[in-house]
């Protein structure tokens, strides 16, 4: 995954890097990776973020969300 290389200024760097749904968008300064699907750990240690996705499937009926609790991963500048 060329998540080592970083784009140049008021560029972003698009990676499609599995068969599933892996992307890797990369800017100068912030890396996202939405659903790392078979990547090892270590490859991911550099990523502000990461996006996991998940099909709900539902059979006829509406999923109500506003229930459910968020959860979130402690950043390096201090804040929650």
């Amino acid at each position: 995954m060329p998540i080592d290389k970083t784009p140049e200024k008021n560029a972003v760097l698009l990676v499609w890097f599995n068969r599933y749904a892996g992307i890797l968008f990369k800017t100068p300064s912030k890396t996202l990776v939405i659903d790392p699907v078979d990547v090892k750990p270590k490859k991911l240690q550099n990523t502000d973020a990461i996006l996991i996705t998940m099909n709900i499937r539902s059979s006829g009926s509406t999923v109500d969300c506003r229930n459910s609790k968020e959860h979130r991963l402690p950043n390096n500048r201090g804040r929650n």
